[in-house]
């Protein structure tokens, strides 16, 4: 049942890190609720249009590093990050919380409680972002 939420590469943590290998050589896959938090952080991290295909994908949390942190631009990106997480059909969009922690020292930390479909267990995700 692991696979119900699907199967991928199992993708480095920051942009300069490498693709993972297993002791044979091949890639790494990530599965289960590990492949969904991989993919919700890479929705919530690309810039908003960054997929040529898909111009509705990301929510451009990098774009929030460095950024005035006031309640409205917190309630702003957390707003678009709700939005993004119930666009993944895997997600159950009205039982999804979003907290922008905060916008300080060049980081952003934003705070994920997502319920996954056919899961009874919420799945929590913390996403830390510096420049």
């Amino acid at each position: 049942m692991a696979d119900r939420y699907l199967v991928d590469l199992a993708l480095p943590r920051s942009p300069a890190g490498e693709l993972r290998a297993t002791p044979t050589g091949d890639a790494k896959l990530s599965r289960g609720r590990d492949n969904v938090a991989q993919a919700l952080e890479r929705r919530t991290l690309t810039r908003e249009g960054g997929l040529l295909h898909r111009p509705d994908y990301g929510a451009g949390l990098k774009g929030s590093v460095g950024r005035s942190s006031t309640p409205t631009e917190r309630a702003k990106q957390a707003d678009k990050i709700q939005r993004q997480m119930s666009r993944d059909s895997r997600v159950s969009a009205s039982e999804t919380t979003v907290k922008v922690d905060a916008f300080v020292d060049s980081r952003v930390v934003v705070n994920l409680a997502v319920q996954l479909v056919g899961d009874d267990t919420a799945q929590t995700l913390t996403i830390n972002v510096s420049e």
